[in-house]
């Protein structure tokens, strides 16, 4: 892995496990505390939108480090980092339900439904440290002198 791309991708997975931290605050309050006050479902959305976005750049900088194939309506990023290995069939099919939860955050804002949001808070955020988890292994495991192709975490 260059430096550059490893120097960005460490940075996006700070920026994610940042963004986790915030939304496990959100996590603990009760149902009742969560919807009493529309800061907290303002708040979990956009913590979402921005960690989504974060979950799938990173996908997108291992597929062209690793001079992968390209992402398309048949495959996502997810699919990709399965097949070659980076990541396990299972999480890519719920990354991929992910990204598709972001962008009905994104595209269909006024659709939303805050019973969904607050779901995927308490339901949802290990599969998103699993996702740190993994793709930290794999910086840790590239060199600096070139791309390994198909890094395998077990």
């Amino acid at each position: 892995m260059t430096e550059i791309t490893k120097e960005i991708v460490v940075n996006k997975l700070s920026s994610l496990e940042e963004t986790l931290e915030k939304l496990k605050k959100y996590q603990a309050l009760s149902k009742n505390e969560y919807f009493a006050d529309e800061r907290n479902e303002l708040s979990v959305e956009r913590l979402f939108q921005t960690g989504l976005e974060t979950v799938v750049d990173i996908a997108r900088y291992l597929i062209i480090e690793n001079k992968l194939q390209k992402p398309g309506e048949k495959n996502s990023e997810f699919e990709i980092l399965a097949n070659s290995g980076i990541l396990s069939e299972e999480l890519a099919v719920k990354l991929t339900k992910a990204k598709s939860f972001r962008n009905v955050l994104v595209h269909d804002y006024l659709d939303v439904d805050p019973e969904i949001v607050y779901e995927n808070l308490q339901n949802n955020l290990g599969d998103l440290e699993q996702f740190v988890q993994i793709i930290s292994k794999v910086v840790a495991t590239n060199t600096d002198h070139g791309t390994e192709q198909g890094c395998s975490v077990p």
